[in-house]
């Protein structure tokens, strides 16, 4: 899901590639929404080697983000660097048609979601020795 979502979003932007990488979900301790039965929980995705033309390109990329992920986004750093000059060789390129980027990319945010609290089940009862096991359907 969260690939299509990225995907569909590189497109959009007009962003030429990138990675992405999703740490393990942490519980974040929240009083408030404990208080209603909630729990926080974060995610943390890291997009990088991001290349564009254009870092306006990056920039829409990180605006975006907080409109297809719901609940609540944090962005905690983003970086880009120039990795080529605009040269003669460059705008011949451009001028072909062939795909010429000029910056690459680091992104990294939390993406924040509140979910239920579930009861913890209580241990099932022992099964008694001889007794059936299983599901029997008619």
């Amino acid at each position: 899901m969260i690939g299509r979502k990225l995907e569909a979003l590189r497109a959009k932007t007009g962003v030429t590639s990138f990675a992405f990488s999703i740490a393990d979900v942490t519980d974040l301790p929240n009083a408030e929404a404990k208080a209603i039965g909630y729990k926080v929980l974060s995610s943390r995705i890291k997009i990088d080697r991001i290349t564009s033309p254009f870092d306006a390109d990056v920039y829409v990329l990180m605006q975006q983000i907080a409109h297809v992920f719901p609940e609540y986004v944090r962005i905690q750093s983003m970086a880009i660097t120039r990795t080529g000059d605009v040269s003669e060789a460059t705008l011949q390129q451009i001028s072909e048609g062939k795909p010429v980027n000029f910056v690459d990319a680091t992104v990294l945010f939390d993406w924040l979601t509140m979910v239920p609290e579930v009861a913890e089940k209580p241990a099932a009862a022992p099964v008694p020795a001889g007794a059936p096991t299983g599901f029997r359907g008619q």
